[in-house]
């Protein structure tokens, strides 16, 4: 956000505040001392209390930049559904954007997580394409990547579900997709950082990586990653790339096909830690705030 609007803003919280003040006194003044009119003083005091709450909460919103994305990835039914669900729900509640990266071919007859989709979506997430089923398109050629893509966004138009950004699985992808995908209507790929940030490539496609991973998948395993390492990776890459993409998968915090609290808790907190530094948005919310748009 602007300079300008920063202080248009500001101008704007200290009218209200002063038409609060001035309707109060007002009131005060007029008062004849009836139990009735001082309940209603009460609740009406009580209401522009809230609505300078709501003010407040959005101007705090506004001075801090819209540069960290949450992305979950391998979003589908029944396999780690749970560990989905609840992340969702608790970004939800805490007012964090995600990008939902779904796997078509694997989702859509589990109504509790196609539920928590649209929920999220209603609160202004988004949904992006992980392949059609988790296919590696760098071994398809650029014919079958198309196609792969098209039947992606076909399967979630079933579902009255849509994007035009694409997640490659496995983060592989060459020059050729991005035909592909001009083909198949996406306009965005966001894989895994590698040499610099945001860019527009060639044609128009526009590539948006994440940059921080929340643990490392090493022979099987998902290793955690300690939370003072997350929130100085995070720190790192806004001040490297001007935004941090931390990347989630649901699997990391599932044990024994059980929701691990432990593992968890290191999101959760790593969430609240960097919340009072950083708002949240999504990928093309980004987009569109960083254009000007």
């Amino acid at each position: 956000m602007s300079i300008e609007k920063n202080r248009f803003a500001i101008l704007l919280f200290l009218l209200v505040l002063i038409l609060i003040n001035l309707v109060v006194y007002a009131k005060l003044s007029d008062l004849t001392g009836s139990v009735k009119e001082l309940d209603d003083l009460k609740s009406e005091i009580s209401e522009l209390k809230s609505k300078l709450n709501e003010i407040t909460n959005k101007l705090n919103e506004s001075s801090k930049p819209p540069v960290i994305i949450i992305r979950i990835d391998d979003v589908r039914d029944y396999e780690a559904a749970e560990a989905t669900r609840i992340l969702i729900q608790f970004n939800r509640v805490n007012h964090v954007k995600m990008d939902l990266a779904i796997i078509p071919a694997q989702f859509g007859r589990d109504n509790a997580t196609l539920g928590s989709i649209r929920a999220a979506i209603i609160d202004g997430s988004e949904i992006i394409v992980h392949g059609y089923d988790h296919e590696n398109l760098k071994m398809l050629s650029i014919k079958l990547q198309a196609e792969t893509l098209r039947a992606a966004r076909d399967q979630l138009s079933t579902l009255n579900l849509t994007s035009t950004i694409f997640a490659p699985p496995f983060f592989t992808y060459d020059e050729g997709v991005f035909d592909a995908m001009r083909a198949s209507g996406f306009d965005t790929v966001s894989g895994y950082i590698d040499a610099g940030g945001p860019t527009l490539e060639e044609g128009g496609v526009y590539r948006f990586p994440a940059t921080v991973t929340m643990a490392d998948y090493v022979n099987g395993t998902w290793m955690r990653i300690d939370l003072n390492q997350l929130v100085g990776k995070v720190n790192l890459s806004v001040g490297r790339y001007g935004y941090a993409m931390i990347l989630v998968h649901p699997q990391e915090f599932m044990v024994d096909g059980r929701l691990d609290a432990d593992r968890f808790k290191v999101y959760s907190d790593l969430i609240r830690e960097i919340q009072g530094l950083y708002s949240f948005n999504t990928i093309s919310g980004y987009r569109s705030w960083s254009s000007g748009e």
